[in-house]
């Protein structure tokens, strides 16, 4: 059987592993940085920082053949 509860607060989520290689929960709105390497492993951040924050939003574009620049819209 079990027991229904009132007033337990959810716990917060614990990041595991190693710090995030991107800013992007320290971003505000309207700033942006640049970052080297194949778009997959930004956007892959980038689902992973939207995961503990659905309101966050983010565009990127492709500023050269190496860089890619990150901006944060909402």
């Amino acid at each position: 059987m079990f027991q229904i509860e009132q007033g337990v607060p959810i716990p917060e989520i614990r990041r595991s592993g190693r710090p995030l290689k991107y800013p992007l929960l320290n971003m505000e709105v309207g700033e942006s940085f640049v970052c080297e390497g194949p778009g997959s492993r930004i956007m892959s951040s980038i689902k992973y920082a939207r995961r503990h924050n659905a309101t966050l939003k983010y565009v990127t574009r492709k500023v050269d053949q190496k860089n890619i620049r990150v901006w944060r819209i909402a």
